[in-house]
C-alpha cells in the first residue's frame, strides 16, 4: 500500500471475528486463481479502491474510462507470495 497501512472490510460480525485485511483478501481470492480465470468483485469502499491489492486501479471520478497499471505495485512481492502459497500447499499435501 502506498501509505503503508492495510485496508479492511468491516463485516457485520466484526466484533466477534474482526475485520478482514486486504492482504487476506488477496491471499484467499487472488493468489489461488488459475490463469484465464475472471473474478468480479464489488466493494463499497468509499474512497479506497485498493482493498484487494491489485496491480490495476479504476477511478470512477476521473476522466479516464480505462484501468491503469499502478506503477507503485511491487510485482516481485506478488510473485513471491504466489510462489510461497503454492510451495506451502505442496508441502502440506505430502
Amino acid at each position: 500500500e502506498e501509505d503503508g497501512l492495510d485496508e479492511t472490510l468491516v463485516p457485520v460480525d466484526f466484533k466477534e471475528n474482526g475485520q478482514i485485511r486486504d492482504d487476506d483478501i488477496f491471499d484467499i481470492l487472488v493468489v489461488p486463481m488459475k490463469e484465464g480465470v475472471t473474478l468480479t468483485c464489488f466493494f463499497d469502499c468509499c474512497h479506497s479502491g485498493t482493498v484487494m491489492d491489485l496491480p490495476f486501479t479504476y477511478r470512477a471520478d476521473s476522466d479516464s474510462s480505462q484501468m491503469v497499471l499502478d506503477k507503485k505495485l511491487d510485482f516481485g512481492k506478488v510473485f513471491r507470495e504466489v510462489g510461497d502459497f503454492f510451495n506451502k500447499k505442496e508441502t502440506n499435501a505430502k
